[in-house]
C-alpha cells in the first residue's frame, strides 16, 4: 500500500530564510539543507546585498548570516540593522572566529550562535525551537 500525500494547507505559511554567506560552497550547503526542511531561502554573499533586500517588503521569518564578509557592512552591521529595522526576524550568527559572548554588548544581536565548523545535515534542528519559540516574519 502506498502512502497518502497530502497537499500542504494553503493557509501554512512556508518559512522564508535569508541565508548571509560569502563563501560559495558553505553557503550552497546550508541554502541545500534549508530548502530540504521545505523552507525557501533567499542566498546573498554579503551583508550589502542582505540590507538591500530586508529594505524591501519581503517577508523573511529567520536570518542565517556568517560574520565576516566582503562589503561595507559585515554580519554584525546586518544583525544590529534587523533588530533595529526588522524586529521580528530571527537572527542566527555562524561564526568560526566571532563568539558574542566574548563581546561585551553582542549578545542580544541574536537568537542563536552557530560556532563553524558544524554539521549542515543538523543545522534545521537547530533553527526550529527558533520558529516555534515566535511568530517570525516581517514585511
Amino acid at each position: 500500500m502506498e502512502p497518502i500525500l497530502q497537499k500542504p494547507d494553503a493557509s501554512e505559511h512556508t518559512v522564508t530564510v535569508l541565508l548571509a554567506e560569502d563563501e560559495i560552497l558553505i553557503r550552497l550547503d546550508v541554502a541545500e539543507e534549508l530548502r530540504r526542511a521545505g523552507w525557501k531561502v533567499i542566498e546573498v554573499a554579503s551583508a550589502d546585498d542582505a540590507i538591500d533586500i530586508l529594505k524591501s517588503p519581503v517577508i523573511v521569518d529567520l536570518l542565517v548570516t556568517d560574520v565576516n564578509m566582503p562589503g561595507k557592512a559585515n554580519g554584525l552591521d546586518l544583525a544590529r540593522f534587523v533588530r533595529r529595522e526588522r524586529a521580528n526576524i530571527k537572527v542566527v550568527i555562524m561564526s568560526g572566529h566571532f563568539l558574542p559572548a566574548a563581546e561585551p554588548g553582542q549578545e542580544s544581536l541574536c537568537d542563536l550562535f552557530i560556532s563553524k565548523p558544524f554539521l549542515h545535515s543538523q543545522l534545521v534542528d537547530q533553527l526550529m525551537p527558533l520558529l516555534r519559540s515566535g511568530e517570525g516574519g516581517s514585511e
